[in-house]
């Protein structure tokens, strides 16, 4: 069963006769996405990626789940194309997950990863999913990221949208790293706005602060000599006096030669 597959359209071909599901059972892809995608998010019933029951798996399902994905991609910076919404079982009305069927799914599992030669990193959704990973086959390295099941109840506990928000800030971390032409953009693009930062400064403007603020220091301390102070606070505004002389005012070379 672990040869390649060469579309979407052939995954449901081969859950249909492998594993003697009726087709009908068997969700549709939606058309935005692809086997050249980089990232697989993979659900654990198609009831829980289409908790609406359309019978597709789209990116651009109106249902919770897909807008919290399309919100993330849209943070991230991360295009459709690169995004595959998937599940661990993929066909309807699934109740019972023995080890035999989760064994005969994850074969459908381990066809579609091969078959995707882009694929960078794999998302679980939920603890069952997770867990199943450990029987998941590849011949090169792809990450394997851990996520709360996406549902309105659970991102709205503080701690499970962290979560997801986590798992999308390493998605984007992994997915340019792994093409360096990206990465090479995203430094160029850093050391262009740290230039344009350092040329932005307005040079005379910062001495014009600087000599404003001593001009506000002298003026204190000639405010603190008019008064009449304690010992011990004498002391300490003749000391401060003198640091700020000895930091402000111009030394000579032979000052310096004498430290």
């Amino acid at each position: 069963m672990e040869n390649k597959i060469d579309g979407l359209e052939d995954l449901r071909d081969l859950i249909t006769n492998e594993l003697n599901i009726s087709r009908d059972n068997v969700p549709s892809i939606g058309k935005e996405m692809s086997l050249d995608a980089s990232i697989l998010f993979l659900f654990l019933t198609p009831e829980k990626s289409d908790p609406e029951t359309k019978g597709i798996i789209s990116l651009r399902n109106d249902s919770f789940v897909c807008k919290s994905l399309r919100e993330q991609m849209s943070r991230m910076s991360i295009p459709e194309k690169d995004v595959l919404v998937w599940n661990l079982y993929g066909a309807y009305g699934i109740k019972k997950f023995t080890k035999k069927i989760e064994m005969d799914w994850l074969r459908v599992l381990n066809t579609l990863v091969k078959s995707m030669d882009n694929l960078k990193v794999i998302v679980g959704c939920g603890g069952v999913v997770w867990k199943s990973f450990y029987n998941l086959r590849s011949d090169r390295q792809i990450f394997l990221l851990p996520n709360p099941e996406l549902s309105a109840r659970n991102l709205a506990d503080g701690d499970q949208m962290a979560r997801f928000d986590h798992t999308w800030d390493n998605i984007k971390k992994i997915v340019v790293a792994r093409q360096p032409v990206v990465l090479r953009e995203v430094i160029a693009g850093t050391q262009n706005k740290l230039k344009d930062s350092i040329e932005s400064i307005d040079t005379d403007k910062l001495k014009n602060i600087a000599g404003n603020v001593e001009k506000k220091f002298k003026n204190t301390i000639e405010e603190v000599e008019k008064s009449d102070l304690p010992d011990q606070l004498l002391k300490a505004k003749n000391e401060f006096k003198s640091f700020w002389r000895d930091t402000w005012s111009p030394k000579s070379p032979s000052d310096k030669d004498k430290k």
